[in-house]
């Protein structure tokens, strides 16, 4: 199984995400945001990363931009999560990167099964 690193500022969602992957054998380590998010890659080995892009103090985006630099290795784990389908179709770079759309219902283990093999 997978070490996740779930980053949003939306407690009930972050928990509700948290319980469903933690069900199927997945550790989870939990950031607010995308600066807390770099002190938990920094601390912890992190297969995939699943942000939300609108947070305080460093938004989804920029955590990105980070990661892209900084753990090139995570780039192609990286899914955002999100309502704000705008933000994320307008910027070229960002239009390619894996989404689940809130509220997420579906299946959560299907949509991060092709990022488990991901080298």
């Amino acid at each position: 199984m997978a070490t996740i690193l779930l980053v949003d500022d939306n407690d009930t969602f972050r928990k509700a995400i948290h319980r469903k992957l933690k069900r199927s054998g997945h550790t989870i380590i939990e950031a607010e945001d995308g600066q807390k998010a770099i002190v938990a890659l920094e601390a912890f080995h992190i297969d995939i990363i699943i942000s939300d892009v609108q947070m305080p103090n460093m938004d989804g985006v920029r955590f990105f931009d980070w990661v892209e630099a900084n753990r090139p290795d995570l780039a192609k784990r990286f899914l955002f999560h999100s309502g704000a389908e705008s933000i994320l179709t307008q910027d070229t770079k960002l239009k390619d990167i894996p989404r689940i759309t809130k509220p997420f219902l579906g299946d959560i283990d299907q949509v991060i099964a092709p990022y488990l093999d991901v080298a």
